[in-house]
Parts: structure tokens; sequence; C-alpha cells
């Protein structure tokens, strides 16, 4: 088919449930940007930088404090009397060598790159998690055609050698065969070493 390139900046601007469809693929990514802790500490991160910069844009708003008083007083043998006063306060700081700006422009730039390192890490997951169930998936597949092949060849080669017995076939036509049988079948722990990796592979990105 056509293939139509795209920009990097706007794959990376894509949701990762577009570019991987597989639902058992989404499954994993899901679990894995809960459970991940690098995922975890770098949202924690951009969590953190972010309160930093509302706490550093509150600088500007005057601080309003309230201070209630009560006094209970009484002369001679007069009636108790109670008084109560409510004074509140306001200060605010002034920015007049852009003391407040600059911290704000700091913390504004942190959040900044804790959000750029938070992306980079969320994709860095995604495209690790998709890369291994790709790999385990294509395995698993090859596994099953070269088991569905061994049992095939098996079979060949007890006709081949039933045929040798009856003096249809040459001991060089049993050769070959066992032959391919047996270098089929020797694939096949090496491909469930593969499939083992993988597994393993998910397993730690996912914190399993």
């Amino acid at each position: 088919g056509e293939v139509v390139t795209e920009d990097t900046a706007g794959l990376g601007n894509m949701d990762w449930r577009e570019l991987f469809t597989d639902p058992h693929l989404q499954s994993l990514i899901e679990t894995g940007l809960r459970t991940n802790t690098d995922y975890q500490s770098a949202l924690l991160r951009v969590e953190e930088a972010q309160a930093a910069l509302m706490s550093a844009k509150l600088a500007f708003l005057p601080a309003f404090a309230l201070s209630p008083q009560g006094t209970v007083s009484s002369f001679d043998t007069n009636k108790t009397t109670q008084g109560y006063s409510l004074p509140v306060t306001a200060s605010w700081e002034l920015d007049v060598f852009g003391s407040i700006r600059q911290r704000v422009k700091a913390q504004r730039e942190t959040f900044m790159t804790s959000k750029e390192e938070y992306t980079s890490v969320m994709i860095s997951l995604c495209a690790q998690i998709a890369s291994a169930y790709i790999g385990l998936r294509e395995l698993q597949q090859e596994l099953s055609v070269v088991t569905h092949n061994c049992h095939t060849q098996a079979a060949v080669l007890n006709i081949t050698e039933v045929r040798y017995k009856t003096g249809l076939v040459s001991k060089l036509d049993v050769s070959q065969a066992k032959s391919v049988y047996y270098s089929t079948k020797a694939s096949i722990p090496q491909l469930e070493a593969g499939i083992n990796q993988y597994i393993t592979t998910l397993a730690i990105l996912l914190g399993t």
C-alpha cells in the first residue's frame, strides 16, 4: 500500500490509543502506566512542579489575616460586659525589582521541563511495551507454525522409513527426512526461550 509519512511532532501529540489499536496491547499499556515506577515518578514531578508554579503566582496576590479577639470586663458590682473584635489585615509584596516575576518564570520553566520529561517517559514506556508485545506475538505465531511443521515432518519421516523398509526409497532419503525433522524440532526450544524473554521484559515494564 501507499506509505504516508507524518511529522514526528504530530505523532508525539497523538494519543497512544490511536497508534496501538490491539485491545490486548492497550490493556498492557494501561497496566504499565498504572504500575511502572518511572512513569509514576515522572507524573509526581509534574504535579509537584505545577503546585510550586501555582504557589509562585499567588505571591502577586495580597495575603489576608483574621485575628479575632475577645474581652470580658466588670467594674464593681455592675454586670459583666463582653467585647469582641475581628480585625482583618492585608499585606502584599511589591515586585519592585522583579523578584516575584523571576520566581514565577523559573517555576514555569521547571514545570515545562517536568512535562517534557513526563511525555518522554510515557512515549518510551508505550514504545517498549508495544515492541515487546509485538515481538512476543510474532514468536508465538512462529512457534505455532514450526510446531505444526514438526508434526508434519514427523509423519513424513515415518512414511519414508516405511517406504525404505519396503525398498521404495534409499537410505539417503531417510537421512534427509530425519535432518529436516530434527532441524525443525531443534528450533522449538529457541523460540520458547525467546518467548520467555519477551514475557520477562513485559513483566519488568509492567512492574509485575
